[in-house]
């Protein structure tokens, strides 16, 4: 066994007194919650009887915490004795199947991540994408767990296209490609009338699509050299094969992403910029088993390859903003300017506002990074002035006011009026920055809207009044609801910018 690979001895595994696990799955393997010594998590132990799907599982999972990194850590292990491999994994808290007859909430900012996780799959030929396979957490994020159904192409026969086709139907299998199971949409094989867990609409759902370009970014922009390493690091003996199919399919996902209208509008975005050097970032921290994919002396090359594959993706600074001589700011004043920008936006945000705080993180990271070069200052401040209107933007500062008069006018008879203002502040804090300056106007459902719609008096408490076709009842809503809709009835829904920040806010830096 290659010194590059960490297989823990599962001896050093040691089982809890509390066994259940509470997945919703249907366990195809032996498993077991425990701990390992001197490693604070719990972990979720599964019997793989087969040492190929065990490195398989490793692999793929490992890339999906590459990927988004709130997904959980999985190590191996095996037993010295009988030869048997083991796969831990993070025990993830509150997790559970994803919900059906809620798709309306993968789009409304509710729950968050499907797009990183469908484009994780299907670049990793995953055929199995199913509850037990998939679920939520207690966060509503999304979670993928049990690889072993991953680089399919080698056990099942079938086509595995990364075309544009593919891509633009997400959550959706295409034609192209080959799936056994696939959110309802696809049930051993065979081809469902319509799933309970996704619909249609989703595709072009303004969250989804965030989160799938975010995905789409990452991918394209990991270099040959690191998932040289990262391959090595979990199959450093007969791993090549795995490598070469990441590094063809990555250049086949980059070509077919570049045709899709809704990636190629996202990659001249601030965001687009921010997440690459955000995800630079996170390369060279990713650690599998504690031990970091490429050594510190190799971050100068690593940051050559990133920056040639991103340069290739993402547009430079238009022409007319690389001219020092056009504009009479110096780099110190520049960057007292962007410093300002973010210090009035850093005012604004609350401390469970975590896609607000993910934000100020990158530009604080981007600040640092380019505080010598006038052409990238000028374009940080461009970018940051859109951020601050949208968040001071009328319908923000509406629902904000909304939230603190619930709060003060709660009393002894009333308290259920701070539930409504905790769950309409949840929702404004997990909904993207982009969509947040028409939360009210907008004329797709959102979990603000719901938040607001809901009534809280007793034998109503948390009852929304739909229409037969899901929309919100506005007759039988709730005045807080009524009034803010009343309120911004003929503001225009559509924004200039949109700056589609990654939905989730997970130890990114």
């Amino acid at each position: 066994m290659s010194k590059n690979m960490l297989v823990f001895n599962i001896a050093k595994f040691n089982p809890s007194k509390n066994t259940k696990i509470g997945t919703g799955a249907k366990f195809s393997h032996k498993v077991c919650r425990g701990t390992l010594k001197d490693n604070p998590k719990t972990w979720i132990s599964k019997e793989m009887p087969d040492p190929v799907k065990a490195k398989i599982e490793l692999l793929s999972q490992e890339f999906f915490r590459l990927l988004i990194p709130h997904q959980p850590e999985t190590l191996i292990a095996r037993n010295s004795v009988t030869g048997t491999y083991y796969i831990l994994s993070e025990e993830v808290i509150g997790y559970r199947n994803l919900p059906k007859g809620e798709a309306h909430n993968f789009a409304n900012g509710r729950y968050h991540g499907l797009g990183q996780i469908t484009v994780g799959a299907l670049y990793l030929q995953e055929i199995d994408l199913k509850n037990g396979n998939i679920g939520l957490d207690e966060q509503n994020k999304a979670i993928k767990i049990d690889g072993d159904w991953c680089f399919a192409e080698s056990r099942f026969r079938g086509r595995y296209k990364l075309t544009p086709l593919a891509i633009a139907q997400l959550p959706y299998p295409s034609k192209d490609n080959y799936t056994f199971n696939w959110l309802e949409v696809v049930k051993e094989n065979v081809y469902q009338a319509k799933s309970s867990i996704i619909a249609p609409t989703l595709a072009n759902s303004t969250q989804f699509r965030a989160e799938a370009n975010e995905a789409l970014l990452k991918i394209s922009l990991i270099p040959n050299r690191y998932l040289a390493h990262f391959v090595d690091k979990y199959m450093p003996a007969g791993g090549s094969y795995y490598l070469n199919l990441l590094q063809a399919r990555r250049d086949e996902l980059t070509m077919s992403a570049c045709q899709n209208p809704s990636f190629s509008a996202y990659l001249k975005t601030p965001a687009a910029r921010l997440e690459a050097v955000n995800f630079l970032h996170y390369l060279k921290e990713f650690k599998a088993a504690g031990s970091p994919i490429i050594p510190q002396e190799e971050h100068a090359r690593l940051e050559l390859d990133f920056k040639i594959l991103r340069d290739k993706l993402i547009p430079t600074v238009p022409a007319k903003a690389t001219n020092a001589s056009r504009h009479r700011d110096s780099v110190s004043e520049l960057h007292a300017k962007c410093q300002q920008l973010l210090t009035q936006i850093k005012m604004h945000a609350h401390p469970k506002d975590r896609l607000l705080q993910q934000y100020i993180r990158l530009f604080e990271l981007n600040l640092k990074c380019k505080s010598h070069n006038i052409n990238e200052l000028y374009q940080l401040q461009t970018d940051i002035k859109p951020i601050l209107a949208i968040i001071n933007s009328p319908e923000v500062a509406a629902v904000k006011k909304t939230i603190q008069t619930l709060r003060i006018s709660a009393g002894f008879f009333t308290l259920h009026k701070n539930n409504k203002a905790n769950q309409i502040e949840d929702a404004l804090f997990n909904t993207p920055l982009e969509a947040r300056s028409k939360i009210i106007s907008s004329t797709k459902i959102n979990a603000v809207q719901e938040a607001l719609a809901s009534h809280r008096h007793l034998g109503k408490r948390g009852t929304i009044y739909k229409t037969t076709d899901r929309d919100i009842d506005e007759s039988k809503a709730a005045r807080s609801f009524k009034d803010l809709k009343a309120l911004f009835k003929n503001t225009p829904e559509c924004i200039d910018y949109k700056p589609t920040l990654a939905s989730e806010s997970r130890q990114k830096i």
